[in-house]
């Protein structure tokens, strides 16, 4: 069952989305869940972090990444968007301004990714979002859609800074260490897995019920995300 849950990361993930629908009662659970799950599965990732180092980081390259990706390139979305469907402009540069996801790292070390630079830029980006989103939507003058910079420093407290300072302080105990390193990989995926069928479960009725608007916001997320994927393949092979 590990090496099929460690093989099969896009079965799994396709199943905890029918989890999400199928048992309501997952989307009972509190919403302090979703942050405590995010938590583990950063100081699960922690323990990868030894096989490259923070050293290893070229902070430069990630500082040009983060202007091009969190300030040009929302910007550009965002004149695509008005011109094409001024509806979903405020969503697409909203998607396109949050900070790279707790479970960046996690992603790494499924796919075979290096996890320093993706620790590098979550923790950056997340510094930056309490600052950075309220400015850039300032500028647009749609600041009443800015999430409030109190709830992204706090979980950027919660989901990042304490569980790496709880690897800190635990990485030297060497059975425990050795015991999620050689499991890193299953803990990973079933730790995103779950934060998946709970966000489903969360606006199962939203889905259900909604199911046009849902798949347009979909299909609209999807080009997104397919266009962060050919600026950073552009980045990487320049």
């Amino acid at each position: 069952m590990r090496h099929f849950i460690e093989t099969h990361f896009g079965l799994v993930l396709a199943l905890s989305c029918v989890a999400g629908l199928a048992i309501p009662a997952i989307g009972r659970l509190p919403d302090v869940s979703v942050v405590w799950t995010l938590a583990a599965l950063m100081f699960v990732s922690c323990y990868r972090l030894h096989e490259g180092g923070l050293k290893a980081i070229a902070w430069r390259d990630i500082a040009w990444f983060y202007l091009l990706r969190y300030a040009a390139l929302p910007l550009i979305l965002w004149l695509i968007a008005h011109a094409l469907a001024p509806a979903y402009a405020s969503g697409v540069f909203l998607l396109s301004v949050l900070p790279a996801a707790v479970a960046s790292p996690a992603f790494a070390n499924i796919y075979g990714g290096s996890l320093p630079p993706a620790f590098a830029i979550a923790v950056v980006t997340q510094l930056a979002a309490p600052f950075l989103i309220p400015l850039m939507f300032a500028l647009l003058g749609e600041g009443q859609v800015t999430p409030p910079p109190l709830h992204l420093f706090s979980t950027m407290v919660w989901c990042i800074l304490l569980p790496m300072l709880a690897y800190a302080i635990l990485r030297r105990h060497r059975r425990s260490a050795a015991y999620i390193h050689s499991r890193n990989r299953l803990f990973s995926v079933l730790l995103v897995a779950f934060i998946i069928a709970l966000a489903v479960a969360k606006q199962r009725e939203v889905i259900l019920s909604s199911g046009a608007a849902v798949a347009a916001a979909l299909i609209v997320t999807a080009l997104c995300f397919l266009c962060y994927i050919a600026f950073g393949w552009f980045l990487l092979k320049r």
